[in-house]
This record gives structure tokens, sequence and C-alpha cells, in this order.
């Protein structure tokens, strides 16, 4: 498969429509894939990824096809409604298949020295030992990923939290945080999935000291001692190559949400989205004063559900004829719509003519994007 191509088939298998898959990796797209799926709709949850309508494409008889070679056999295959279950492609011994490589290993046993059964056990430990380190490590592996997600949760959470304030923004970063925020969520529920079948407790049926016991020479100790420990490698390498293949998926959806939480926050502080948990009217009070500080630069529906409770006391302030003086500074001569518009309803709302004053901060004393109300009262 040359790079283009796989490439193109490599971005289709994150697609839930029209998603591209090889079964045989469970879902993932590799150079070698020789028959690929290409499903209507399709979605991975945990260990099982299941398929709509799919059409399976043999890329081996297809390339026959092209060339006009003649094929040995149908290109495609259509079906609908299948389940891909990771546990079901992994290579496992089932337990009649352990139990007959035993009793061979045991037949087999029989005809070695003692030298050799003494080689033959010290292998055996060693390997035993080394599958025993490769789940230690992938363990730390899985403790080192929850503490990634639990450093990053606490970062762009806020920011997801405030997705109801992007849709006045400009299509095209909305959609990207929108996209970007669901492939987190969709990630963290996978990462999830996968932590729950790691953390389950796996048993394996282990060798029993008293087939020893029962031995009845020592020449059959021995044989039985080792056999018994072939078995217990057997197993174990079993349940390791389950605990590797869940962190190895795993892996790939806590990658998703690096990537994409960092195109959140990237997104979210170009387009200043947070303002909401930061820039709230501000006010310092005195006793007969008050100065009120509001933002301009946010947009209508937010400036004004910002200040809603500020504009009801200066309103109601007015009718009662509270104020002696109302005065408006603002940084720049043009000024903003949300500047027009509380002037506006500073004027409707007196009716018993208290004093408005503008001004313009012509030295840019006040911020840029600040508009400070000053009441002075009776």
């Amino acid at each position: 498969m040359n790079n283009p191509i796989y490439y193109i088939l490599k971005f289709f298998s994150f697609m839930p429509f029209f998603r591209i898959i090889d079964e045989s990796n469970f879902g993932e797209i590799k150079k070698d894939s020789k028959v690929i799926q290409v499903n209507l709709f399709s979605v991975s949850l945990g260990t099982k990824i299941y398929c709509l309508f799919y059409l399976e494409a043999d890329l081996y008889l297809f390339s026959l096809w092209v060339n006009r070679t003649p094929r040995p056999g149908n290109i495609f295959k259509f079906g609908w409604g299948k389940i891909i279950n990771l546990h079901k492609l992994q290579p496992k011994l089932t337990d009649q298949e352990l139990s007959q490589k035993r009793d061979d290993f045991e037949n087999v046993l029989i005809l070695k020295e003692a030298f050799q059964k003494e080689i033959l056990t010290n292998t055996i430990l060693h390997k035993i030992n080394d599958l025993q380190l490769i789940r230690g490590k992938s363990f730390n592996k899985f403790l080192a990923y929850l503490a990634i997600i639990a450093l990053l949760i606490p970062i762009y959470l806020p920011y997801i939290l405030r997705i109801d304030s992007i849709f006045n923004k400009p299509f095209l970063p909305t959609f990207i945080y929108v996209l970007s925020s669901i492939i987190i969520l969709f990630s963290l529920v996978n990462v999830l999935f996968f932590s729950y079948n790691f953390l389950k407790v796996q048993t394996y049926r282990q060798f029993l000291f008293n087939k020893i016991k029962n031995a009845s020479s020592n020449d059959e100790t021995s044989i039985k001692y080792i056999s018994g420990l072939y078995f217990d490698w057997q197993e174990i390498r079993n349940s390791t190559t389950k605990e590797v293949t869940l962190i190895k998926n795993m892996e790939k959806y806590l990658t998703h949400i690096v990537i994409w939480s960092i195109i959140v926050l990237v997104v979210a502080t170009a387009l200043n989205i947070n303002n909401g948990f930061e820039k709230k009217p501000h006010t310092i009070s005195q006793t007969k004063n008050e100065i009120h500080i509001l933002d301009s630069s946010l947009d209508t529906k937010s400036f004004f559900s910002k200040s809603e409770d500020l504009l009801n006391n200066i309103q109601t302030g007015l009718l009662e004829n509270d104020y002696k003086e109302i005065i408006i500074i603002s940084n720049k001569e043009e000024s903003t719509d949300n500047y027009s518009r509380i002037f506006e309803i500073l004027k409707a709302y007196n009716a018993n003519s208290t004093q408005i004053t503008e001004i313009i901060d012509a030295n840019n004393i006040i911020h840029k994007n600040q508009i400070q109300i000053i009441i002075i009262r009776r």
C-alpha cells in the first residue's frame, strides 16, 4: 500500500460515517492491511467496534482485478450488524489447548536428562520473570495515563463547559472547537472502558503442588514440577498479552485527548471564550458614590447578561431620583454598540432629569475595552 492511499484510509478510519477499518487489527489501518472494511456507520466503545452496514474489500484481489489478472475469489463482501471484539482477535490458547501443550511437554520431558531438565526449568522461570516485569511496566504505564488525564481535565473542562458562548463566533473556529470537544469526550469514554477492562481481576489456573506431592518417584516429581511451571508460563503469557493490548489501545485514545485538548485551549484562548469566568462587571463602592467597570469587548448578549443586575439597579435609582449625577467614561471617540446601548438606556429611564455626563478618556488611562460608570448619589 503506497503512502497516499495509506494516509487516506487512515484518515477515514477515525470517521464514524463511511469509516474504513481493518478488522484483523481491531480497526487500525496499517500499510500491510490485506482486507479493509468500509462501514456506513461504525463506532468504537472500549473493546468492541459496532458496525451497521459494511462492505469488505480484499486489496490483493482488487489489485489483481485492476491489473486484469485472473482472481481466485470475490473482491467484495456485503454485510450488516457486525460486532468486532478485541479479545476474540487476540492470540489466546484455550484451556483445552493449554492442557494438550502441557501433556505434550511432559512427554518430551520424559526423554530429557537431569541437566537438560534443569536448563528447561531455569529457562521457563526466566520467561515467567520477564512476563511479570512486562505486566508491572504495563500497570505503571496505566497509572501514568491516569495521572495525565487527572492533570488535563481541570485545565480544559472550564472551556468545554463554556461551549454555549462560542456559537456566536465565526463558523470555522466554532466548528473546530465543538469537534475537538466531542472527540475529547468520546476518547475519554473509551479510556474509561479500557480502564474498566484492565482493572478487572484476571484469574488463571495455576500449577498445583499436590501433583508433586502425589508423585511416585523423584523423576516424576521433577517432570510434574517443570510441566507445572510451563503451564503457568503459558497462562501468564495469555494474561499479559491481554493487558498489553488494552494499554496500547488506551494509549491511542489518550494521544487523541492530549492533541485535541491543546487545540481546544488554543481556539478558546484565541476567541477569548473564557471571558465569563474572568471579566464580570467590577464594582467599587464608596459611601455615596459608586464606580462600575464593564467590559465592552463582549458580544451584546454576554455583555447585557453579565450587566443585568447592575442596569436594573441603575434604572431603579433613576426612577426613584436617588442619583445626583451619572458619569460615563469611555477611552475612545468612536463608541462601541454596547456603549451606545448603555447610554440610550440611561436616557430612557432618566425620568427626573438626572445629570448624565459623557467623558472621552483621551489619555487612555482606563483599559481599552472598558466602560466606567460613576454614580454620585444625593
